[in-house]
């Protein structure tokens, strides 16, 4: 689940950034309707899928809200702070390299392979946690994104690729690891806890 979404994040910046630089933004509206037909596919593929019996009850908002509150609140502090780097990377890293002297789309090239590291720590991070501990694996994950976005920064562009690699692994990795946390806390109420821990 969570890799397919950044498999997603890998490829759309090297269609967006090509599409900008020959078409301009108005470019992206025809773009934007492969995400609608495949939306208008998925709901008619699911039109008939029954919701699974439980032999418990679902707790309502008001009942689940204080546990929700114990779980997401040290979720979201972490989330705060990781999203410093991760908002900077995946917003301006195109327009940085453009300020580098690179094209755009190089740009997007740039942020796909960043991407496909996060494919791959997405991959490995939840059953790496199954082993050593989700907290252990959320504090490497915040110190080597730390660590590897002043590697980017301050060595030559002879090092970006590794750089850019080790950079994606560790910022773009931890949700599935979030979102264990949240499954594992809230056994009857999954689908409640999962919509809240994306809306925060």
């Amino acid at each position: 689940y969570m890799a397919a979404g950044e498999m997603g994040r890998t490829l759309g910046p090297i269609v967006a950034t090509w599409v900008v630089a020959n078409f301009t933004f108005k470019g992206l509206l025809p773009v934007a309707a492969f995400g609608w037909i495949a939306s208008a596919f998925l709901l008619w593929r699911l039109r008939d899928v029954k919701k699974p019996t439980s032999e418990t009850q679902a707790s309502d908002l008001k009942t689940i809200l204080p546990q929700l509150a114990k779980i997401l609140l040290p979720i979201l502090a972490f989330v705060f702070f990781r999203n410093f780097i991760t908002i900077s990377l995946v917003t301006y890293l195109p327009s940085f390299m453009e300020e580098k002297g690179e094209a755009l789309v190089f740009g997007g090239v740039v942020l796909s392979i960043l991407e496909v590291a996060g494919v791959v720590g997405a991959l490995l991070t939840g059953t790496i946690s199954d082993r050593i501990g989700r907290r252990r694996v959320l504090t490497i994950c915040i110190i080597g994104s730390s660590a590897s976005l002043l590697l980017f920064l301050l060595t030559n562009q002879a090092f970006m690729v590794p750089n850019l690699l080790l950079l994606g692994f560790f910022a773009l990795s931890s949700n599935p690891v979030l979102l264990s946390i949240v499954q594992e806390n809230f056994p009857d109420d999954r689908a409640l806890a999962n919509g809240m821990f994306m809306f925060s």
